[in-house]
């Protein structure tokens, strides 16, 4: 000090002037180092939870893709597409059984993931299928458009811009009023042959997808990270929503948000002296639908909530939607303000001292060196008094280095290669997974030109890729592109590199920030795969080829099937038959659909079918059964169907495949076989019946023979005249009894192989009923039968055998005299009737004689069969008499002479035996 005040006082004056200078300007450049290191540690914290957010709603929208994209790869989804698509373009209505199978088929998805509805749109862009018929045959619906949709038929899969629609849309809502936010995905369906037929859309609420998204790019306790669209409005649940119901609508939490972002010129949350919509737009909201890429502002500006803040935003055209993340400057500069003032404040008082100790030198003389060395004095006073203040700014700057710190261990130890380069294209800083990938160290690139790094010297082609980027990326433009380099593994390593530029508030660029993703083993996995998939490519289109052929033949035999064909999902309901079954039952393919191929079971069959069908499908196997159908003229088929399983994937059913066969010829075969086995089966039995009769007529006779002839042997020299008379004459009447049955037997066979003579002549037929009666007097009498024989009304003369006849009224009326009862009456009557001809038309004339009795009758059921060779009546015949031969040799002889025999039961159980004689015979049928 002494020193000091030895030189001259302008000398000294001059000396503290520049002291002060040298002291304001080490202050603000120090201040100004601390506000690039606070500035690049907040962009850097910023843009990774910006990033964070923006690859957070990609994975949102991926698991949407992949939902959509495996429900429109469905089988049976394609099916109902398919049909709707048909019914649109044939004309027909669209609320038939392709629409209700699409609901049911999508019911769980939408219900599961919370959409609105969904859409299937035909290429001509209108809708054949959706939730709600409201859409149904429109072009025109709400939040679609034909250059979105456009997209989907060119076969992307692709989620559509966020739009707001009001509650009376054609949008089903859970509740509530106002409006909801939503948007589309869609993806191409692909029919049979591999073309896009139709685009499935999904229509859901984003709302709480984007605001689960966003919210891990929240830094701080003021920091908020959200979604926009085009017009400014808010996409997402902000953070720090206490008070917004001031600035816009917020319905019932995340389900809507109808919040445009303006600055409102201030914190006015709780009231708005100017209506929100007058306001003009934040900055951030204008740069980014203005530039719609990558942006940032650390100057600060004014939110929505009318808050100061800092921010950086980004523009994501796969939605056309904004992503911003801000902070509040009080936070955000929070260290940086306080460092800032705690310099400026020890930079006054220095200052100010200093000022007053030239202004001493400059006023006083050399000798008043008393008063200086009293502010010399007081100088160090101020200088103890600060000395609590500097150990405050020891913490402010180990505050300060902390934060460095944790920046720099963030930066460090972030996954990507990440450089801070200057405008002028110098590297300014790199982070340690850079140099550990590529090499070097920071202090042989630090100041290098981004493009002459050691890194790119092995390309020309490489170093010219990094300085055009560079050159792009100053323009305000966001760069992305790949590099190759060796790297120090001695391993070729690709880089995924991208270039984002730092703009202050007015538009230019103050710094870039390089990332680069490490993508050599997603190349090597690409390369690999690429060469998988050229081989699958090969085996795919071989496959193809041949599948569309094959296919093609499967429809075409499908088509010319002499079958009926079904098929069905795993539920049962159909969705396919060919033209065969709709010949078959009458039905057309639409009224099949559903559950409409069981339509034509006969109402009887029809339970025990379905129940049948239903254990099918839930135990597996082969189905088959055999049913009649009624079609719809109302004829009546035998048909049999059969059903196998089509598979998806192991022990899970696609659907089913079955075949409905006509059998009704077939089953009238199996009947007419079966009438004939019966036929067969009564034949035999009569014919055991007969054996057993013929035995007893046989031995009977022959036995009474034997036994008189023996008596008479040997006791007709003791006997009377009149018991040998006796005895001769029940051997005469045996005899004559076995020769009756002998010549039955005879005229049977003579009948049965044409070899029996007939005497046609002129004959009256109540000549012949007349010597009938004769005959049979005595067995009358014997029973009180009396015969009651009807004067004829008609001429009774007629050509025939009458022998032959006569053999006949025998049979039948000693038939009515043998089973009538006791005192009993058998009439015979005589009519004229007519003979049909076989051709139906007109007859031959004849004479019928009806022979009627008062026995125990004939049951309706073998009015015919008596007549059959070996059978007799189930009400007359005894097991032990009887040769069924009689009616039999009558319906021979009858039918040679052109005529018929037949029975008839009366009211009162009786029986008639009506005989047609044609009344001219030229010949017998022989």
């Amino acid at each position: 000090m002494k020193r000091l005040f030895a030189v001259s006082k302008w000398s000294r004056a001059g000396f503290l002037i520049a002291l002060i200078l040298v002291i304001c300007a080490a202050s603000f450049l120090a201040l100004n180092r601390v506000e690039l290191a606070v500035r690049s540690n907040l962009e850097s914290s910023m843009k990774v939870a910006l990033f964070a957010a923006d690859e957070a709603l990609r994975n949102w929208g991926k698991a949407h893709h992949d939902t959509i994209k495996f429900q429109a790869g469905r089988p049976l989804v394609i099916s109902f597409v398919e049909e709707q698509l048909l019914a649109y373009r044939s004309g027909k209505d669209l609320k038939g059984k392709g629409l209700e199978g699409l609901r049911d088929s999508l019911a769980d998805v939408l219900g599961a993931r919370g959409y609105y509805d969904f859409l299937a749109i035909s290429p001509e862009m209108t809708s054949i299928a959706s939730t709600n018929d409201f859409n149904l045959g429109k072009r025109d619906i709400a939040g679609l458009d034909s250059s979105y949709l456009k997209k989907i038929f060119h076969g992307e899969t692709a989620s559509s811009p966020p739009f707001h629609v009001a509650l009376n849309s054609d949008i089903t809502f859970a509740g509530g009023s106002g409006h909801r936010l939503a948007m589309f995905v869609a993806t191409p369906v692909y029919g049979s042959y591999g073309k896009v037929i139709a685009a499935l859309l999904f229509r859901l609420d984003p709302s709480r997808g984007f605001s689960s998204s966003v919210r891990p790019g929240r830094i701080g306790e003021t920091g908020e990270t959200y979604l926009f669209d085009s017009s400014a409005r808010l996409l997402s649940k902000p953070r720090l929503n206490s008070g917004l119901s001031s600035v816009g609508p917020l319905e019932n939490g995340t389900r809507s948000l109808n919040i445009d972002i303006r600055d409102t010129g201030g914190d006015k949350l709780s009231s708005l002296s100017v209506p929100r919509g007058e306001h003009p737009f934040t900055l951030m909201t204008r740069e980014a639908i203005r530039t719609r890429g990558y942006g940032s502002n650390f100057d600060g500006y004014r939110n929505y909530r009318g808050l100061l803040v800092v921010g950086i935003w980004k523009w994501i055209p796969s939605y056309d939607i904004g992503v911003a993340t801000e902070i509040d400057v009080s936070e955000a500069y929070k260290l940086y303000f306080y460092i800032k003032y705690f310099i400026l404040a020890a930079l006054s008082v220095t200052v100010a001292l200093l000022f007053g100790l030239v202004a001493l030198i400059i006023n006083r003389n050399d000798e008043a060196l008393e008063p200086a060395k009293n502010i010399a004095f007081l100088f160090r006073k101020k200088q103890r008094s600060l000395k609590g203040k500097a150990e405050d700014r020891k913490e402010v700057e180990r505050a300060l280095l902390d934060s460095e710190t944790l920046f720099r261990a963030i930066f460090d130890d972030a996954f990507q290669l990440i450089g801070v380069v200057s405008p002028d294209g110098t590297i300014l800083n790199a982070n340690k997974k850079a140099f550990s990938v590529l090499g070097s160290s920071l202090a042989e690139v630090q100041g290098v030109l981004f493009w002459e790094a050691s890194w790119w010297r092995h390309s020309k082609e490489e170093q010219k890729k990094a300085k055009d980027a560079i050159t792009i990326a100053l323009q305000g433009e966001f760069v992305r592109y790949e590099s190759s380099i060796p790297a120090l593994d001695g391993q070729e390593h690709y880089i995924d590199f991208s270039i984002t530029p730092l703009k202050n508030e007015n538009g230019e660029t103050t710094l870039l920030i390089s990332e680069g993703r490490d993508i050599t083993e997603m190349k090597i996995i690409e390369g690999e795969l690429r060469k998988h998939q050229n081989h699958l490519q090969e085996l795919v289109d071989k496959q193809t080829g041949s599948l569309k052929s094959a296919n093609k033949r499967y429809r075409a035999l499908m088509e010319i099937s002499p079958a009926g064909i079904f098929r069905t999902d795993a539920e049962g309901n159909c969705f396919y038959v060919n033209e065969q079954w709709c010949s078959m039952t009458g039905l057309q393919q639409e009224e099949a659909y559903g559950k409409g191929w069981l339509l034509p079971l006969y109402a009887d069959d029809a339970k025990r079918v379905v129940k049948r069908w239903d254990e099918f499908r839930g135990n597996g196997g082969t189905f088959k059964c055999e049913s009649r159908y009624k079609c719809k003229n109302g004829t009546i088929l035998w048909v049999q169907i059969m059903s196998v399983s089509e598979k998806a994937k192991v022990g899970e059913s696609a659907g089913y495949i079955g075949i409905v066969t006509d059998i009704t010829e077939i089953k009238e075969s199996e009947e007419k076989l079966q009438r004939a086995k019966d036929v067969a089966e009564n034949a035999n039995i009569a014919k055991s019946e007969f054996l057993a009769n013929m035995s007893h007529e046989l031995r009977t006779p022959m036995h009474a023979i034997l036994s008189f002839a023996d008596m008479g042997q040997g006791k007709t020299k003791g006997l009377e005249q009149k018991k040998i008379s006796r005895y001769f004459s029940n051997i005469h009447e045996s005899g004559y009894r076995l020769l009756r049955l002998l010549n039955d037997l005879l005229d049977l066979s003579k009948l049965e192989s044409g070899k029996m003579d007939f005497e046609i002549r002129r004959n009256d037929i109540t000549e012949a009923v007349q010597i009938v009666a004769e005959e049979l007097d005595g067995i009358m009498n014997e029973k009180s039968i009396k015969l009651d024989v009807v004067s004829p009304e008609i001429d009774t003369i007629a050509t025939f055998d009458l022998d032959k006849i006569i053999q006949v009224l025998r049979n039948v009326i000693s038939n009515a005299i043998k089973f009538s009862p006791v005192n009993g009456t058998v009439t015979v009557s005589f009519s004229s009737s007519m003979i049909p001809n076989d051709n139906g038309s007109g007859g031959v004339p004849s004479i019928s004689i009806a022979v009627t009795d008062e026995g125990i009758g004939i049951p309706e059921a073998e009015l015919e069969s008596v007549f059959d060779k070996f059978v007799q009546s189930s009400k007359t015949k005894t097991g032990a008499g009887g040769t069924g031969l009689g009616l039999a040799i009558c319906k021979e002889i009858i039918a040679a002479h052109g005529g018929d025999i037949r029975a008839e039961s009366t009211l009162s159980g009786n029986t008639i035996f009506l005989v047609d004689l044609p009344v001219e015979v030229a010949a017998v049928a022989y």
